[in-house]
């Protein structure tokens, strides 16, 4: 997430992309960043809905949608999670002094990044059932723990191995929200 501007994805473009040069042939721009609008309860409503329609227009090259049926999840710091949670629940919101329906409950979920530092304001929707998922992580071998007590050493030895591997994956399947 934090190096998405610079990783590259599969497509040679940076991960968080406002553009895909060399998946040419797709319906539509792919454009994977959004500008926040701000970080009050209507800003962030309007920026999710953003995502929404951004995610549900990336196309393929047939004009077939990719992200056909999303279920939406966003990843969000931990200092955002009282004002996503309020957005995700509430029935009603007070917006600019005036009680509306609040058309986005039950429309996502959420997971905190307690990562995150209370500094960085970006958050991120997922298509999360895209089958090809914005992040590849594979395990190679698992985890095995061990001990070694050997009698003739003072101390009791405890380890772990495991090999697996992590890396960008589909950059149509996740919006970053630049705040």
């Amino acid at each position: 997430l934090y190096n998405g501007t610079s990783i590259l994805a599969f497509d040679k473009t940076a991960f968080f992309a406002s553009s895909r040069p060399n998946l040419e042939g797709l319906g539509g721009t792919i454009n994977n960043i959004v500008s926040a609008t701000s970080q009050v309860v209507a800003g962030i409503m309007t920026d999710i809905e953003t995502c929404k329609t951004r995610l549900r227009g990336f196309k393929d090259k047939n004009n077939k949608p990719l992200n056909k049926g999303a279920q939406f999840e966003v990843i969000v710091p931990n200092h955002f999670a009282t004002i996503f949670e309020k957005i995700q629940t509430s029935e009603t919101l007070i917006i600019s002094g005036a009680t509306e329906t609040n058309t986005l409950r039950g429309t996502f979920s959420i997971s905190i990044n307690d990562y995150q530092s209370s500094s960085d304001n970006d958050w991120y929707m997922v298509a999360k059932n895209n089958p090809f998922k914005p992040f590849i992580y594979q395990k190679r071998k698992a985890p095995l723990f061990g001990v070694d007590d050997n009698d003739k050493k003072r101390y009791v030895d405890f380890y772990s191995t495991a090999r697996m591997g992590a890396g960008p994956g589909n950059p149509t399947s996740i919006i970053k929200v630049n705040a």
